[in-house]
């Protein structure tokens, strides 16, 4: 299968300049990113009622309550993996291969033993933890699952921080295709996992397993190819990793999870928010709409900030500051400018369509409706203006400008929002987002001429 997509996509020629390689990657890796998204969203539109209906609801909630875990426990690798990207990125601009050997090598061996600990960590305190209190278990049945379920959250979590630096590794060279493939690989593994278990009437327990560890195996195998690759020149054993290298992989990454972390403050925050001050009745109205928005944002903004991180590397590196202050200008234009259309139809339109489809409980005034429209497209700018940075390996103004305004956003959102309601919640959300990450985005990126 490898052969034959490499034959549908060969590797670009060496009469191609950097430019147009770069930007034929660019579009090569958001038609596959697309389509991965397409088999995700079909998967998940399979898994759910299949799942849902063979384990019953509550070993479903279980399930997702192991998985919602482990997404937390991903964030554990402290920001190595996106800290590789724009290594190698950098290095390959440079012609530097003894420094792509060194930062995969570095890197992988540092996510190794943190994968390790986890497991470590998992095993030593699973006896001493009530698991079916832990995920609230109220039947007896599903009681008995949680030890089970809990020891595979640690296992395949471990896993995932291992066969997670596929798509990072992929997309610091710039394919990021491949990545897609693996990840899309995983996606149908789980789905036809589900099929089979489902089909021979497998273990809820057994069942469960194989939705977890199949996508890892099928990234899992995604790295042990790309780790062979000619440019990486092999897995250097941990005694020749050098020290410089584990120190320059350790303070890359610590901003970057940081970064990583700013996620919990623009995107996760509110509900809980919502729910202590006004209470949990208030939550479902503000969700979904957001929810809306940010589904949108991911395919719009997200996807394409993304996908352009390690061309902004390598230009950088190439000294290409043109060609990265032109495509900044073209994602602004694409992605903020869609996200304002999309919140110019919505504001007018969207409580129609959530009351057809949800009731009309679900349904947000029009005027915090508005305001999260605006929101989304600051946080468009900000993200389309944060990996042109990152690329540069100038992540402090995103790390900390972001941490300032997230810590600031939290006890002036739940001061008030008992006078203002949701409106409240969203202008303080707008303006911290504006004034601790857009402006000094703004200011960073005219300052090495990006802008």
């Amino acid at each position: 299968m490898c052969s034959a997509l490499q034959r549908l996509w060969p590797s670009v020629g060496a009469h191609r300049t950097a430019e147009q390689r770069r930007e034929g990657a660019v579009v090569r890796t958001l038609v596959s990113v697309y389509a991965v998204k397409a088999a995700t969203v079909t998967s998940n539109f399979l898994v759910i009622p299949l799942a849902a209906g063979y384990l019953g609801l509550e070993k479903y909630g279980l399930w997702l309550s192991a998985a919602s875990l482990m997404s937390v426990i991903a964030l554990s690798d402290f920001g190595l993996g996106n800290n590789l990207t724009t290594a190698l990125a950098q290095a390959r601009g440079r012609g530097d291969t003894s420094a792509v050997s060194h930062a995969v090598s570095a890197t992988l061996w540092s996510v190794l033993g943190i994968a390790f600990a986890v497991f470590l960590v998992f095993g030593a305190a699973h006896p001493f933890v009530d698991w079916p209190r832990f995920f609230n278990a109220r039947t007896p049945d599903v009681a008995r699952e949680a030890p089970g379920v809990a020891l595979l959250v640690g296992a395949i979590s471990a896993l995932q921080l291992v066969s997670g630096l596929t798509q990072r590794i992929y997309a610091g060279f710039q394919e990021g295709y491949w990545a897609s493939l693996w990840q899309g690989g995983g996606v149908v593994s789980g789905l036809l996992a589900l099929l089979v278990g489902i089909y021979f009437r497998a273990e809820p327990l057994a069942l469960i397993a194989a939705l977890g560890l199949m996508p890892v195996l099928v990234q899992g195998i995604g790295l042990l190819i790309v780790l062979r690759r000619a440019e990486i020149g092999g897995v250097l054993p941990p005694w020749r990793v050098r020290r410089a290298d584990v120190a320059a992989v350790v303070s890359g990454s610590a901003l970057m999870f940081v970064v990583n972390l700013q996620a919990v403050f623009w995107l996760s925050k509110d509900s809980l928010l919502i729910a202590q001050a006004l209470g949990l009745s208030e939550v479902g109205a503000y969700n979904t709409a957001f929810r809306i928005f940010q589904s949108v944002f991911m395919l719009l903004a997200g996807a394409l900030g993304a996908t352009l991180w390690p061309a902004y590397a390598d230009a950088f590196a190439r000294g290409d500051h043109s060609w990265i202050r032109q495509c900044i200008w073209r994602s602004l234009k694409v992605g903020a400018g869609s996200m304002a259309l999309f919140g110019l139809l919505f504001v007018p339109f969207g409580n129609r369509l959530v009351t057809w489809y949800a009731g009309a409980g679900l349904a947000l005034p029009t005027l915090p409706l508005a305001l999260l429209a605006a929101y989304f497209v600051v946080l468009a700018g900000v993200n389309l203006l944060s990996f042109p940075l990152m690329g540069a390996g100038q992540v402090a103004v995103i790390a900390w400008g972001g941490l300032c305004g997230g810590l600031i956003s939290v006890p002036l959102a739940f001061a008030l929002i008992p006078r203002g309601g949701l409106t409240a919640l969203v202008t303080v959300n707008l303006g911290c987002n504006a004034l601790f990450q857009l402006v000094p985005l703004v200011w960073k990126n005219r300052r090495l001429g990006h802008l």
